[in-house]
């Protein structure tokens, strides 16, 4: 391929297409729109190389974004208490306060981008259990981006004709593989939009209305479907430049596109 797909393009069409938005959560249904208006959102970036095959093949990424709730908490061998905490991140208890502060909010964006640094910085700060506990889902998307990237960061030429990803070998490998990665980290940017996965109360028993997540979550999305995909396609295209130069999109490392501290975190909170 003449053209790579750029880090910011990838994070940026699947954080836009899974922000905030009247139901502001999502279930497997709304994963899917995710990924799916993603890869819509590529076409038009990239229509003279990568954005085709993105558009066609966006069912599979929208299968694979559902996998990290339906298989990856299934198979962590420690009945999902591993795989949970790649979810979220929960600003109470970063912040050390059941109640998040202007001044609290400003402490996140000194958190440092990259996994090592922020995990020793932060367990300094809160602890180690307390850190353990919190989540980590910025990192667990740029994980993914990485994987994705080192798949497709070589690929010169795509054949044309029909091959079974499965059995392929080379440039078509790779792609088939990085498809896989990029539907999964589309999981983990979608829940990055959530706001039930940024406070320590993540089903609102606390205010009374235990199981609001899954109310937001699932039926929010799932009442307004077909016709939901559309308005959510609408929605990101016409604020997709306005929310990339919020966010630096361009300019912050992808860990630092959904952490905290920018704005489609500060949003929700």
């Amino acid at each position: 391929m003449k053209t790579r797909i750029g880090t910011a393009t990838l994070l940026a069409a699947l954080l836009a297409a899974g922000s905030p938005w009247p139901a502001l959560a999502w279930g497997d249904l709304g994963h899917r729109i995710v990924a799916e208006t993603a890869a819509l959102l590529v076409e038009r970036d990239l229509p003279d190389t990568w954005g085709p095959l993105f558009a066609r093949h966006r069912f599979q990424l929208g299968y694979y974004s559902n996998l990290p709730d339906a298989l990856f908490r299934r198979i962590d061998n420690s009945e999902g208490r591993l795989e949970a905490p790649t979810h979220f991140l929960d600003l109470d208890l970063l912040a050390g306060t059941p109640r998040l502060s202007p001044q609290a909010l400003e402490t996140f964006d000194a958190i440092p981008r990259r996994f090592p640094e922020a995990k020793r910085s932060l367990e300094q700060r809160i602890g180690r259990e307390t850190f353990a506990r919190s989540g980590s889902v910025p990192w667990r998307t740029a994980q993914f981006l990485d994987l994705a990237r080192d798949q497709v960061g070589s690929v010169r030429a795509l054949r044309g004709g029909y091959r079974s990803g499965a059995a392929s070998q080379g440039d078509v490998r790779r792609v088939y593989v990085s498809l896989s990665y990029f539907g999964l980290m589309s999981h983990y940017s979608g829940d990055a939009a959530v706001p039930h996965h940024t406070s320590s109360n993540w089903n609102s028993y606390a205010e009374g209305q235990g199981g609001l997540h899954f109310y937001f979550e699932s039926d929010c999305v799932s009442i307004f479907e077909p016709g939901l995909s559309a308005e959510v396609l609408e929605s990101a295209l016409r604020n997709r430049a306005r929310w990339l130069e919020a966010w630096k999109a361009d300019r912050e490392p992808p860990a630092g596109v959904v952490i905290p501290g920018s704005p489609p975190m500060r949003r929700c909170v």
